[in-house]
This record gives C-alpha cells, structure tokens and sequence, in this order.
C-alpha cells in the first residue's frame, strides 16, 4: 500500500509538471499562429468599419483552426521539458534508484498525450467545421449590410483594387459617387450624382452598384490613351470573393469527419465506374486488335485490316497507359487521414520526446523547449511535403497523411527497445 501511494505521489508530480509546462508552450505557440494566421485574416478583410465586437466574433471563430497544430507542438513541448528537467536534475536517476520505474514515468506522459489527442481531435472535427460556418455566416451577414452598414457619409472606402468615395447617403441611395478600378490594364473612374448598391450573391460576395447618369473616364498606362463617355445609367458587378480570406472557403479541411467520408464514397464510385470503362475499352480495343491480327491471311483484305489495327492503336495511345485517376478522391482523403494523423500527433510526438531522457544536459527545461520546436519544425515540413505529395506520388493518399506519425513512434520505440533494461 506504501509503494502504491508512493507511486501515486511521482504521477502526481509528474501530472503537475506537465501540466505547468503545457501551459506555458500552449501560450507560446497559441501566441505565434494567432499573430501569423488571425491577425493576416483580419487584415485581408475588405470591410474597414467593422465594429470590435463583430470583430472579436470573427477572430473567436477563427481559433480552432490552428489549434489542431497548436495542442500538438505544447504537447511535445510540454513533454520534452518535464523530461529535460527531470534528467538535468538527476530526479530520474533517484527515481530509478527508489525503484520507481521509468516506464510509470512515461505512462504518464502517454496517456496526458492520448487525451489530448482526443481533445484535439474533437476540436478538429467538431469546432473546426462549426467555426468555419459561423465564420462565414458573420462574414456574409456584414457583407449583405455593406450599403447601410460600411459605407458612411462622405467617406472614401478601399476594397481590393477598387476604390470607393461617396457623399449624403439617403436610405438606398448614395450620392456623389466616385468609383476607381485598377484591377485590369485599363485604369477605369466612373463618377455618378446619385446610385444603389445591392449584394446579389452572399456566397461569392458579388455586389451590383446602379449609377444614374454617370460618366466613365478609361484610360492606360500611357495616360496618352484614353476615353470619355456619359450614360444615362449603368449597373457595375464587382466581385470580392478573392478578397475573403480562406478560412471562409468549404474546403475538406473544414468539414466533418462523416462528411468527407460521404464524399469519398461517392467520389470512389465515379472513380471505379470510370476505371471500369477503361479497362473495358482497352479490352475491345486489344481483342479487335487481335481478331485483325487474325485474319491477316486474307490478301483481299489486307488493307482494310491494316486501317482497322492502326485506327485501334491509336484509341489505345489516346486512352493511355495508366487508369484513371481522380484527384478529388485523394484530396477529401488526405484532409480525412490529416484531421486524425494532427490530432494524434499529440502521442507520436511525446513518445518521439522519450529520447530526451537518457540526455546528461544541464538547463533540461530550456534545452528541451528548444529540442521541442526543432522537432515541431520538422514534423510541420514533413507533414507539409506529404501534402504536396499527395498528388505526385503513386502511393495512398491516406496513408500518406500517416508517415510523419509513423516515423516519430518509430523512432521513439527504437529508442525505448534499446532502454528496455533499464525500464
């Protein structure tokens, strides 16, 4: 009963320190991807005037789309540094000395890594879907009110490349109109004494601007080239779908689990029903090929046959000599196996960690901070390249997502094979 107690007292100990440096690497990285990512979305956004609690809304919403990187790397933080700081001061040696063995130690960690995995998964396949639709939602709702909302009395607004300057505002209609456009080569100025603007579509942001009796000023580069024209209306479509930031898109990445699922499963059908034609195509083609081949003995027909084989041929160049493949299909299942292979990194990473225990260093906590972001870089460019590889690589789009994972267990289990002695 007293060695139980004992050994409860080191978990608890090691669950307290733990716990101790994951809020301190949690803070830190939440620090660098919310200045890096939150703060870019907030400035990409084209409305000006936004008001702060709208504002605190968007950047709220926004979280949970780093924090499946940022539970991870604090965890393996959080890790490293108990594990640094134990064998710095020789608590592990004195542990393993009392008969404590080192394996309680690190089934602490391990199981604290596995619940954050699973936190981390919750987050990744809940929040993150739920956070990107409210996003957007918010979004679209500021958008719709842009005529009464954005726009204010004799103001000048810029949005992308186009500029906006407006006098009195009247309900719907806004007076003095100045609209300048340097999307394209030619540099337009249209200027108007009254007009509307409306949000046609919520989805793309597309806004219709009717002018009233306007004239429009075009001109290029060389300002020797230009024109003049007046109108007794005009409507304008300006698109601001390239000035929405990401996040706002219904990429696989923000959707559920069962989602994507339900898409690969339709995207997997189209894929064999068209790998199916293929190969019966190929098959026709070949046995026509054959068939030819056959009754070449038939001078009379010689030429005819010749056509047939060489008209064959070339269907089967143009089918080419691979089956087909669908992109989709890898994309939605490499965001799936991504979404469970991030959240999981939480226990690859800490049994990765597991090295830094044999280390003699002194300063433990600050050297394995620092081993731990060496190791949180690396495992952010692995993961990247597999990215990048999904469509390059003739290997399984799902099981690629895996390989960082499976390389830090790797390595960590070939390091606990070679303690297992002492454990």
């Amino acid at each position: 009963m007293k060695n139980r107690s004992s050994f409860l007292r080191v978990k608890m100990y090691i669950a307290k320190e733990f716990i101790s440096s994951f809020a301190v690497s949690f803070l830190f990285y939440f620090f660098i991807f919310f200045v890096n990512q939150i703060l870019v979305l907030v400035r990409k956004v084209m409305l000006k005037n936004v008001d702060i609690p709208t504002m605190l809304i968007l950047v709220i919403s926004s979280i949970p789309q780093f924090l499946q990187y940022v539970i991870p790397f604090a965890t393996l933080t959080a890790s490293a540094m108990v594990l640094g700081n134990l064998a710095s001061s020789n608590e592990l040696l004195a542990l393993r000395s009392l008969g404590v063995p080192i394996r309680k130690i690190f089934r602490v960690l391990i199981i604290t890594s596995f619940l954050l995995s699973l936190l981390t998964l919750y987050i990744a396949d809940y929040l993150l879907p739920q956070s990107s639709k409210n996003y957007k939602s918010i979004l679209a709702k500021v958008m719709r009110e842009l005529p009464t909302f954005e726009l204010s009395e004799n103001s000048v607004n810029s949005v992308g490349p186009i500029v906006l300057s407006n006098g009195r505002i009247n309900q719907e209609k806004i007076e003095d109109i100045i609209l300048i456009s340097n999307e394209n080569d030619k540099k337009e100025t249209l200027s108007a004494k009254e007009g509307r603007l409306s949000l046609l579509d919520t989805e793309r942001f597309i806004y219709e601007l009717y002018l009233d009796t306007p004239r429009i000023f075009i001109h290029e580069n060389n300002i020797n080239n230009w024109m003049i024209a007046d109108s007794e209306d005009a409507i304008l479509y300006m698109d601001f779908s390239k000035q929405v930031p990401a996040l706002t898109s219904d990429s696989p990445g923000n959707r559920r689990s069962i989602e994507l699922l339900q898409l690969i499963k339709k995207k997997k059908e189209i894929t064999d029903n068209s790998r199916a034609d293929y190969h019966r195509s190929r098959e026709e083609k070949l046995t026509a090929i054959a068939k030819n081949l056959y009754d070449m003995d038939s001078l009379e027909a010689i030429d005819e046959l010749d056509n047939n084989i060489e008209r064959n041929l070339i269907d089967l160049e143009m089918l080419g000599p691979f089956q087909p493949t669908n992109y989709h299909l890898k994309y939605y299942s490499a965001e799936l196996n991504k979404k469970f292979a991030l959240s999981f990194a939480c226990l690859s990473l800490t049994i990765l960690s597991l090295a830094i225990s044999s280390m003699r260093i002194k300063h433990g906590r600050l050297l394995g901070f620092g081993i731990a972001i060496l190791f949180a870089v690396i495992y952010w460019y692995f993961l990247f390249a597999c990215q990048i590889g999904v469509f390059r690589l003739p290997f399984n789009a799902g099981l690629l997502m895996w390989v960082p994972d499976l390389v830090c267990i790797t390595l960590g289990l070939t390091f606990l094979a070679f303690r297992r002695r002492n454990i």
